[in-house]
């Protein structure tokens, strides 16, 4: 968590850099980093109130196909999130994946890690159907582009294993991670953390 005194100095540079004249792009860089230090530290109301404002700063002046304006909704999108404001995370989170496909491509890394996000903010939310729904295309897209053995598609079917199992959906939970744990324990070794993970994860699901 940033001290008092690392906030102080983020918050005084962007006002340094906001007085500036020329510095717009400082500017901008360096409220996003004091609204990344107010949502680690705590303050969620300040951070989506700066991360707003960088938002509107690059429509402004890049536009909103720009990937710094689509990385800056992903920010705020992320910021409501956690500050357990779901229903604007996820308009948010659903902008910044119809940009994300629109501008580059279904196949891009961004594109697939923007629906994984997306689709843990409907598991969050409880819209479990459209989480499925959503990592299911995460998981597909992982496997087509990276292979079985990518962190990302280990990573993506756990995560789909975990919103069928909130679900309540063992008949599908179980194939998953026993398919995670093998391909897990394969590429990445039996003690990596998320081998790990999906073990525990097995054996809480075989005792339900």
């Amino acid at each position: 968590m940033p001290s008092a005194t690392t906030i102080h100095s983020w918050r005084l540079g962007a006002q340094i850099a906001t007085r500036s004249p020329g510095s717009m792009p400082d500017a901008i860089a360096a409220r996003a980093s004091l609204a990344s230090a107010y949502r680690r530290g705590g303050k969620p109301k300040d951070a989506i109130a700066l991360y707003q404002r960088v938002l509107a700063d690059h429509e402004r002046i890049a536009g909103p196909d720009h990937p710094d304006t689509i990385t800056a909704r992903a920010s705020l999108a992320f910021a409501y999130r956690s500050a357990g404001q779901l229903r604007e995370a996820i308009g948010a989170y659903e902008r910044t994946l119809a940009d994300r496909e629109r501008v580059q491509g279904r196949d891009h890394a961004d594109t697939r890690s923007a629906r994984a996000s997306l689709a843990a903010a409907y598991q969050q939310a409880g819209r479990l159907a459209d989480a499925i729904h959503h990592y299911e295309q995460a998981l597909a897209d992982s496997e087509r582009m990276l292979g079985p053995a990518d962190l990302e598609t280990l990573t993506t079917r756990s995560s789909l294993a975990a919103a069928h199992f909130a679900d309540g959906r063992l008949a599908e939970v179980i194939p998953l991670l026993q398919r995670t744990l093998a391909d897990s324990e394969r590429y990445l070794g039996p003690d990596h953390p998320l081998t790990r993970a999906v073990r525990d994860n097995l054996e809480a699901a075989t005792r339900n």
